[in-house]
């Protein structure tokens, strides 16, 4: 009996402690991990925060142009000052010998036309929209043929003498002139006597102004002029007309300009800059007035019969009433197209099409116009 009483007592102590010790274990407080590995919680991934931009990308984007007060140039299209939208053009007569070259202000031209004149030499005509310099030049003598490509854009004809057919032409066609052989000579021209005559006749902005006061020349453009050639314009003017998939399509990374034995020049089509640039007498073409390249976005060519008009070798070139071929070249391809001028007071309109329905439409920039002969277009190369 003493035996059985003790056995039950033991193991009532020993039920005890096991509650004691289980109670303790339940009271002990639980980790944070052992409840974070329990119940996993499910977190959404935020948004991924935005790339910062670099300072290099900020530099590369360009900042908008303010064109608020300029306007197109009637002549190619690109920007000038508004104070000009309504003047008239200036076209000056420029050397183009070595003994000239380079010459000084041609990178202010909006249109650079090439010509021949007797001996096999060529003439520049540069169209400006306005003249800022104090020298441009050298300046010589006006052809009757330059003179009616002048009166197409309502020009202010600027020259130092001229041929007895050129004369006749500025009077039947009616072109305000300035003329450095006459009164208006002594405020419009200026000699630079460290350069050997007859090449060393210049303009200035200042001298052009006083000679067209000085004959009292309107420089205000006729209400309802029409620009001569038409243009595709774009935001940045960087893109526009692509001529590479037309029919006829050439390339033309280089272009020659053979107009005879003792004029030759070739355009190099610069592909980064869309532009193209003229090299002459073994090296780049310059405006002397500032050290830099004469470029051109757009070449036309021209092809017309051309011949000695008299025992003097002077040129004359079929135009008024005439029709012929030619080429439009711009980013680095060229295109056959057809040209017409109906008289000698029309315009010379370019087509793509022999039919003449379909006119071309430029990029707005620097035009150079090669009047080249007809006979000689094997010399007109390619490459």
């Amino acid at each position: 009996m003493k035996k059985t009483t003790g056995l039950l007592i033991l193991l009532l102590a020993f039920s005890l402690a096991l509650a004691a010790c289980g109670k303790k274990k339940t009271e002990e407080p639980v980790e944070v991990d052992e409840v974070n590995e329990q119940i996993p919680e499910v977190t959404p991934e935020p948004a991924p925060a935005p790339e910062p931009v670099s300072e290099a990308a900020i530099e590369e984007t360009p900042a908008p142009v303010d064109h608020t007060n300029e306007v197109r140039s009637h002549l190619n299209g690109l920007y000038i000052p508004k104070e000009y939208e309504n003047k008239r053009p200036y076209a000056v007569m420029l050397n183009t010998l070595d003994l000239a070259y380079p010459q000084s202000g041609t990178s202010e031209t909006a249109i650079l036309y090439e010509i021949l004149a007797e001996g096999g030499i060529t003439r520049f005509m540069g169209l400006f929209d306005y003249i800022s310099g104090e020298k441009v030049g050298s300046v010589r003598s006006a052809r009757h043929y330059y003179v009616e490509y002048a009166k197409e854009y309502d020009a202010i004809y600027v020259h130092v003498g001229q041929t007895p057919y050129a004369l006749d032409m500025i009077k039947k066609l009616k072109v305000d002139d300035i003329n450095g052989l006459y009164g208006e000579g002594n405020v419009a021209f200026y000699r630079d006597n460290s350069i050997k005559a007859p090449h060393n006749t210049f303009t200035s902005a200042k001298g052009i102004e006083e000679g067209r006061k000085y004959k009292n020349i309107d420089d205000t453009l006729p209400e309802g002029y029409v620009d001569e050639f038409k243009f595709e314009y774009t935001d940045d003017d960087s893109e526009g007309i692509d001529i590479s998939k037309r029919e006829g399509a050439i390339k033309a990374d280089k272009v020659t300009f053979g107009y005879s034995y003792f004029a030759e020049s070739y355009m190099n089509y610069d592909a980064e800059n869309t532009y193209y640039t003229r090299n002459a007498f073994g090296s780049d073409h310059i405006d002397k007035n500032t050290g830099e390249k004469l470029t051109f976005e757009t070449l036309l060519v021209q092809f017309v019969n051309e011949y000695n008009k008299d025992k003097n070798g002077y040129q004359t070139m079929e135009l008024a009433g005439a029709n012929g071929k030619g080429y439009l070249v711009n980013n680095g391809y060229a295109v056959p197209i057809y040209w017409s001028k109906a008289s000698d007071l029309a315009s010379t309109h370019y087509f793509y099409d022999e039919a003449k329905t379909d006119e071309i439409v430029l990029n707005p920039g620097r035009i150079y116009v090669s009047v080249f002969p007809n006979n000689r277009t094997e010399y007109l190369k390619f490459e």
